[in-house]
């Protein structure tokens, strides 16, 4: 879920952070500090579908949150930072819907 806050703590237990600040002056740069802030274990991230499915993945990741604080936008150009954003809001979408349908699936599991 986005929120915005004045403050933001790096370290926190079971919370992974990545941090965008306008040093990223290009997709190719954004998606590799993703891959380097997330440890995806590839690099097929060159367009914003595959940065799509990666962010819906994240499976070895043994933190229970990811939190994207940006301290400024990526310097892109605005058809890039408008796609950023659009693709950050689908992605913020689909993880609800993944935490509403874990929670159906453990209600389930404990009222057998």
């Amino acid at each position: 879920m986005f929120y915005y806050s004045d403050s933001f703590q790096i370290k926190t237990d079971n919370v992974r952070s990545v941090i965008i600040n306008h040093s990223i002056n290009s997709l190719k740069e954004l998606f590799e500090h993703f891959r380097i802030s997330l440890e995806i274990p590839y690099s097929s991230m060159t367009n914003f579908d595959a940065f799509r499915d990666v962010m819906e993945e994240l499976e070895w990741i043994p933190e229970n949150e990811i939190r994207i604080y940006h301290e400024t936008l990526p310097s892109l150009e605005k058809k890039d930072l408008a796609c950023y954003i659009d693709y950050l809001n689908i992605i913020d979408v689909e993880w609800e819907k993944y935490e509403e349908r874990a929670d159906i699936v453990r209600e389930y599991a404990s009222s057998g």
